[in-house]
């Protein structure tokens, strides 16, 4: 029966693990896992440091930064789980950001980096941006560096977090927070930093660049940056400047395009429909009125906020698909089949997808490559490496450290 499937988790894997047993066969392409030997606790996020491409931080959910080298070598970064909290359902440590200047031995900012977090405990939640200097030669003093931008409480049902954490071509920081399941963040700009997607200087530059937070969210705080002068809703009567876009679901992926420099989004669907957004300045993607480019049962607002923007594309839930996970255009020359491509995942399936992105209309997704993860172990993040690799995380087991990191390739 559907509501076992829906309400039993465990239930809902193991039939979806017998769905999925043959979806990879066929497909030109594959996973390798890049570190086979290294246990992994729910990897949620990789990147290269910019300036030692041999390495690589993962972010783990529980609230631990971790260092891999070459060899496999395993060291603990920074430990913020004590802050995390309780990780359950979509909370936890989602998604972070190195600052431009990471690594730079001049720059006071070398280390600098960006997570965006639940604070959980059994009688609230919190979500939080906060800067970590993880440069200074301890783990005491990295975790004492916190430096909170936002925080904001929010109910305890645990879904719609976002997540994503990335800086702009323009140097600012951009961050994408789901609707936190909550009817009252929709479809406004005026009450929390939700459903939406955000830009903040954290550089703090002032002048011509930016000013100082001129309104505070209805709960919680903001604090330690200042706004973008450029940002659209700059000077509109009970606005939070922050917003750079709103009318989405749950952002938990995003990425700029290295070319044209577009912000792709993957915004998770509710019961139908996933999409893909092209976020623009000032836009607005329409949940919970339409989703997908399809009107709901959800009242249109008497007057619209922002500019009405439909997907770039969108896909109609089956069985094993249904999450979908932002990921990045490829431009990069080590897979030319690949090129001009938009590589995104699904977390339920499991699987890797390619649509074109330098064409509009309709389009289908080409499956590229499946993961033995799915469900709620999925993938959790598709990015590129410094080398033209694409790699994905998937989380694993909660109780277990079974997560990967696994590089797409040829088969």
């Amino acid at each position: 029966r559907v509501v076992c499937v829906k309400k039993n988790k465990d239930f809902a894997n193991t039939i979806n693990q017998i769905r999925n047993l043959s979806d990879g066969l066929g497909l030109k392409w594959q996973f390798v896992r890049l570190y086979s030997q290294v246990p992994l606790s729910q990897p949620i996020l990789v990147r290269q440091h910019p300036g030692a491409p041999e390495t690589f931080f993962v972010l783990e959910r529980g609230g631990k930064l971790i260092t891999l080298n070459s060899g496999g070598d395993r060291t603990v970064l920074l430990d913020f789980s004590s802050r995390v909290g309780i990780v359950q359902v979509e909370n936890g440590a989602v998604g972070y950001a190195l600052h431009p200047e990471f690594g730079s031995q001049s720059s006071p900012k070398k280390g600098y980096a960006y997570f965006h977090y639940t604070d959980v405990t059994a009688d609230r939640q919190i979500n939080r941006l906060s800067r970590f200097d993880v440069s200074l030669p301890t783990q005491k003093e990295r975790l004492k560096s916190e430096l909170v931008l936002i925080e904001q409480p929010r109910n305890r049902s645990g879904f719609h977090n976002g997540g994503s954490v990335e800086f702009g071509p323009d140097g600012f920081l951009y961050l994408g927070v789901g609707d936190a399941n909550d009817n009252d963040n929709l479809q406004t700009v005026s009450k929390g930093l939700f459903s939406g997607i955000f830009r903040i200087d954290v550089n703090s530059v002032g002048g011509k660049i930016s000013h100082p937070i001129s309104r505070q969210p209805k709960s919680g705080f903001t604090a330690n940056y200042m706004i973008p002068n450029n940002n659209p809703f700059v000077g509109r009567p009970e606005s939070l400047e922050e917003f750079w876009a709103l009318g989405l679901r749950n952002p938990f992926r995003f990425s700029f395009d290295p070319e044209t420099q577009k912000l792709w989004v993957g915004d998770v669907g509710a019961e139908q429909i996933e999409e893909v957004d092209i976020v623009t300045r000032g836009g607005n993607y329409q949940f919970p009125y339409f989703e997908g480019g399809r009107r709901t049962e959800r009242a249109i607002p008497e007057k619209i906020i922002g500019i009405e923007s439909p997907p770039y594309f969108a896909y109609r839930h089956k069985a094993n698909e249904r999450a979908v996970i932002g990921g990045v255009v490829y431009r990069g020359d080590k897979h030319m089949d690949l090129k001009g491509k938009y590589i995104f995942a699904d977390n339920a399936a499991g699987q890797l997808y390619s649509i074109d992105a330098d064409k509009s209309g309709q389009m289908e997704k080409r499956a590229l490559a499946k993961t033995d993860q799915f469900g709620y172990v999925g993938i959790a993040s598709v990015v590129e490496s410094l080398s033209g690799d694409i790699l994905v995380t998937t989380l694993g087991s909660k109780t277990n450290p079974t997560g990967n990191i696994l590089k797409l390739e040829m088969r």
